[in-house]
């Protein structure tokens, strides 16, 4: 359960992970949710899976990369490197 969840203790100011083995207290997915396009991580943030999926391990951008993958590659990939390894980092940790 613990490759793919994390239990987060949501009393603690930071969210930080409870300790493991510890009592079940709030789920999220170990996930990072990315799209350049913010209105579909809105719809899944305010959708029925809402609670499993934790808002700061989300990456985000306004405009959008218009379906064209170079795009996303080339402008977006440069722009948001480091944000996107700091948040694998902390999913994967």
């Amino acid at each position: 359960l613990s490759s793919f969840f994390r239990n987060v203790d949501s009393r603690k100011s930071d969210g930080g992970a409870c300790c493991v083995g510890g009592e079940i207290q709030n789920l999220k997915a170990r996930a990072v949710l990315v799209d350049m396009e913010e209105g579909v991580l809105n719809e899944i943030l305010q959708g029925p899976l809402k609670e499993v999926f934790d808002s700061n391990q989300l990456l985000k951008d306004a405009s959008g990369s218009g379906n064209n993958w170079a795009v996303g590659h080339m402008t977006y990939g440069s722009i948001h490197r480091e944000a996107m390894v700091d948040l694998l980092r902390r999913a994967a940790e």
